[in-house]
């Protein structure tokens, strides 16, 4: 009997030695080490944090943009002084509240109206806006609470447990808490 000629060119062995691994390969069982559910959901979250963050958005819209956000109206006020000073007044849940912090606490005033006069423009009347709200959570970034509307809670304020506060963008929310009510 005649023995076979085989090709021994570089190429040739390259071939035989690919079609052997892939061969090897496919009988073979694959380890792989995936990361936990907890452990994605927590990075995932981290993200998000770092992107409320780094990137905050406008504190007042006129639609949703993504932002967890609360519905609320605004006016334009005049000082009645002739100073041609003015204030937006945002009214939340039947609240009143300016953008103003005059004690620094990081909550916005409570609007009296004291030496004011609303704007008489239909156009700066009760516009419909939606405006932030802001979450409290602690450093490992695990939970989320809320803390309220801007500019009832203004991005200045601290809680009492000391936390960070941030805004967070729904599909964030729903990574931290999946339980929170603006969750499907």
């Amino acid at each position: 009997m005649e023995k076979e000629h085989r090709n021994s060119s570089p190429e040739a062995v390259s071939e035989r030695r690919r079609r052997l691994l892939k061969g090897a390969a496919a009988g073979a069982p694959v380890i792989a080490t995936l990361q936990s559910g907890a452990a994605l959901a927590n990075t995932s979250a981290y993200q998000c944090l770092l992107e409320a963050q780094s990137n905050p958005p406008d504190t007042v819209t006129a639609q949703a943009d993504g932002w967890v956000r609360k519905n609320a109206t605004r006016t334009l006020w005049y000082a009645n002084d002739g100073s041609g000073n003015t204030v937006w007044v945002y009214t939340i849940d039947g609240q009143q509240f300016t953008e103003t912090d005059a004690d620094g606490d990081g909550l916005g005033d409570p609007w009296t109206g004291a030496g004011y006069t609303a704007s008489s423009d239909p156009s700066e009347i009760d516009q419909p806006v939606q405006v932030l709200v802001y979450y409290e959570y602690p450093p490992d970034g695990t939970d989320a609470t809320e803390v309220g509307p801007y500019p009832k809670f203004l991005a200045t304020y601290t809680p009492p447990s000391g936390n960070d506060t941030t805004p967070l963008t729904g599909t964030c929310l729903c990574s931290i808490n999946p339980g929170a009510p603006q969750c499907p």
